[in-house]
């Protein structure tokens, strides 16, 4: 998935609301999403407005080795471009070297990383590398 940072994010708060409400989630179940969340967001890269911000690349692992995912980045940074975006941004955790490697093969290159002791216990990884490339 790709998005528009300052379209998204603001309707981020209000969808998850209600999508808690809609599967019926208790006062405990929000407030320990809410907890992991917190502790998600020590290493979550900012989403500057500029960016055309790619999350969530996946394939299942029987498809995998078969450029599926240089398509999928392939395609989704074309519509950034089409959008406007001259600037595309991807982040991956620390350690997932397959990832790494997919988004290098399509342009991205490393800017930075953040790492917390925290993150690490909750997420068995040190934290998130962020990426970014020209469009």
């Amino acid at each position: 998935s790709a998005y528009e940072p300052a379209i998204a994010m603001p309707q981020m708060g209000p969808a998850m609301a209600e999508a808690v409400q809609a599967v019926g989630w208790s006062e405990e179940e929000i407030g320990g999403m809410q907890s992991r969340l917190g502790v998600a967001m020590t290493c979550y890269p900012e989403s500057p407005e500029d960016r055309w911000v790619i999350e969530w690349v996946a394939t299942v692992p029987e498809f995998r080795g078969r450029g599926i995912v240089q398509q999928l980045l392939l395609a989704i940074l074309e519509k950034g471009r089409e959008q406007g975006f001259q600037k595309a941004q991807v982040a991956y955790l620390l350690g997932n070297e397959p990832a790494r490697r997919s988004y290098e093969r399509v342009g991205f290159e490393t800017v930075s990383e953040r790492r917390d002791p925290d993150f690490e216990a909750a997420l068995q990884t040190p934290g998130v590398a962020c990426m970014h490339m020209d469009l």
